[in-house]
């Protein structure tokens, strides 16, 4: 072969051997560019499909809080709307995981636990919040105001068992728990993956025990009453995705339903609420009035002369 041929050759194995480099090149970089717009992608998606279940959660939990005379008929006491259930705060490997735990407060450092499957209670009736960190799930935790869970004592030693959490025996009535600096009557917490603080997760202990190696948000320790949805500080480590229930939002869910419920059943009327024992909720819990007999100021009904006059407009329009 002559060196024309022969430099001809290396020619074109040189440009062929550039131009696959350029190839190989160009499509690394196509790959990294997709990897990572999928990457981004499949974040962004996480994180919305994160922002739905809360969404869910929330609602549940006023959907709940509105129903519990339906979900508690039949049993020995009359309940009323607007109250929550305490958190869970078993480990996950007890047998009971997944229900509420009965009792919370903040006093006792007893109040950040995971949030409850199904309500307590002895009646064979179950209301899902959430199907479970158990069941490879998000892991969700959970808490509530003191004045918001059932039978709750304070501002007098029969809160809770005669005084509903809207208009709460006070005037103004103030949530003692916090999200963002903002009265709220519970808060849902979606824990992400442990930071370099939270190593210690251990699924075999109480939540009660454990919530500091899942949670950032709450800010005022195991008795603060006070969360946070984002850092004080922008370089403090922080990946908690928060959500709550304001005490307004919460307390006008309760009233609209109230007022639904004593306008379909005529309870503002004399005969229809004499006719209500004493026992049940809408009497038992002031919510016709501030005695909780015909006889206060108005609330849902409309008080005339000691006597109830019909609905309370100003209240239920």
């Amino acid at each position: 072969m002559s060196n024309h041929s022969q430099a001809k050759s290396y020619q074109q194995g040189a440009a062929l051997l550039v131009f696959i480099a350029a190839l190989v090149m160009t499509l690394a970089w196509l790959s990294y560019g997709l990897l990572g717009d999928l990457g981004q992608k499949l974040k962004r998606q996480q994180a919305q499909d994160v922002g739905m279940v809360l969404a869910e959660v929330k609602e549940n939990l006023l959907v709940f809080a509105e129903s519990i005379p339906e979900l508690y008929a039949g049993t020995s006491s009359e309940k009323s709307p607007g109250f929550l259930l305490c958190p869970d705060m078993r480990s996950l490997s007890d047998p009971d995981s997944g229900t509420s735990s009965g009792s919370c407060a903040w006093g006792t450092s007893n109040a950040i636990g995971r949030l409850p499957a199904s309500k307590a209670g002895s009646v064979s009736e179950y209301f899902y919040f959430w199907s479970g960190e158990k069941n490879a799930g998000l892991s969700l935790w959970y808490s509530i105001a003191d004045e918001y869970r059932y039978g709750a004592t304070g501002y007098g030693s029969i809160y809770g068992n005669t005084i509903n959490p809207v208009y709460g025996g006070l005037s103004p009535f103030n949530s003692s728990m916090m999200l963002d600096g903002n009265a709220v009557a519970a808060v849902v917490i979606a824990a992400g993956d442990p930071l370099a603080s939270q190593l210690g997760r251990n699924h075999e202990q109480p939540a009660s025990n454990q919530w500091p190696q899942f949670l950032e948000s709450p800010s005022g320790g195991a008795t603060g009453a006070s969360f946070l949805s984002r850092p004080a500080v922008a370089t403090i480590p922080f990946n908690d995705r928060v959500v709550g229930v304001s005490q307004a939002e919460f307390n006008d869910r309760m009233k609209r339903k109230v007022c639904s419920l004593a306008r379909s059943s005529n309870w503002c009327s004399v005969t229809e609420f004499s006719a209500l024992p004493a026992t049940h909720w809408f009497k038992r819990f002031e919510w016709a009035d501030s005695n909780g007999n015909g006889s206060g100021a108005s609330r849902i009904c409309s008080i005339n002369s000691g006597n109830v006059a019909g609905m309370n407009i100003q209240e239920c329009p």
